[in-house]
């Protein structure tokens, strides 16, 4: 997820299975076997990440990509599709069994996946979050603070797209970020990369949306089983992990909703593309419909992790009636 890619040859051409490019990648990073098990092959692209199970074939899942496009972000079946493959986390990894793992090779995946999510702004972040993170990866990237360099000369505005948000970036003028980077930089002097890398790791760990899978929808404050079609809704990005369930306004890319899975109550309609939700108090619960055609996806995914949070407890909660 740092941009950079790898082309493999597999003996076992078109029935490669996911397992396999797995242990591949695996093996190219260096992991240990518990590491490995941590870890998934993702397809990705703009709207729609979907975790591939061991078994699966990952050229039979590109040939029926177009179609799983169109299912589940209505693009237009004549639009051509470029998904990635995407060795990472596996999303059912707890925060503990992440903590636990002390497998340096895997903090590296860690981070890369943390990075890139905080500079594309998946993870929402504010200011402040933004320029310790900078702060980190510049100390990475450049070693210890060089002061007979001018701030802006070292901070340059090419530079601080590359480490700040771009939703955050016009907020500030480059000579601005480049003062506040330079105290975060000095702050790290003679930290090793492995300490840099589990201090921006841990930093990420205190979010509640940490971890996510992504999907995407419009929201509307009211949950109603008819939407009209001119009703006034909101573009979101919709978070799915251990921690609960978190809505992402995703234009301003600031938090609506966060609220743990046990404090929920939901209903997906396939059917009509929706997913309804129920959170708050239980007296007077604040209700959300989200329009999406991923909502039997993300329910799928919310079930799943209440299943792995309480082992033997098959009840979910109530659904919306």
């Amino acid at each position: 997820m740092d941009g950079s890619s790898t082309k493999q040859m597999f003996a076992t051409g078109k029935k490669t299975t996911t397992q396999d490019v797995i242990d591949r990648m695996a093996s190219a990073c260096g992991l240990s076997a518990k590491a490995t098990s941590a870890c998934a092959l993702w397809i990705h692209e703009q709207a729609l990440e979907l975790l591939l199970k061991p078994h699966y074939e990952p050229y039979r899942v590109r040939k029926q990509w177009q179609e799983i496009m169109y299912t589940f972000t209505r693009r237009p079946k004549d639009v051509p599709c470029a998904p990635r493959f995407e060795f990472r986390k596996n999303c059912f990894l707890t925060k503990e069994a992440e903590m636990a793992m002390e497998d340096p090779a895997f903090n590296i995946l860690l981070y890369t996946e943390a990075r890139y999510n905080v500079i594309s702004c998946l993870y929402p972040c504010t200011e402040t979050d933004a320029v310790q993170l900078a702060g980190i990866d510049a100390q990475l990237a450049f070693g210890d603070c060089d002061t007979s360099i001018a701030p802006e000369d070292m901070f340059h505005n090419g530079l601080i797209k590359q480490i700040i948000p771009r939703f955050l970036i016009a907020r500030k003028s480059t000579e601005e970020w480049a003062k506040l980077l330079r105290k975060t930089h000095a702050h790290h002097a003679g930290r090793r990369s492995e300490e840099l890398q589990a201090l921006y790791i841990n930093y990420c760990r205190q979010w509640g949306h940490y971890g996510s899978t992504w999907f995407y929808g419009r929201a509307c404050n009211e949950a109603k089983e008819v939407i009209e079609q001119d009703a006034p809704t909101e573009l979101i990005r919709i978070g799915v992990n251990y921690e609960g369930i978190h809505l992402i306004n995703h234009v301003t890319n600031s938090v609506m909703i966060t609220s743990h899975l046990d404090q929920i109550a939901w209903y997906a309609s396939e059917l009509d593309k929706l997913l309804y939700i129920e959170h708050g108090n239980p007296d007077k619960p604040r209700k959300i419909s989200i329009i999406t055609p991923q909502a039997r996806i993300i329910e799928t995914m919310i079930l799943r992790f209440l299943a792995l949070a309480r082992p033997g407890d098959t009840r979910p909660n109530s659904p919306v009636q």
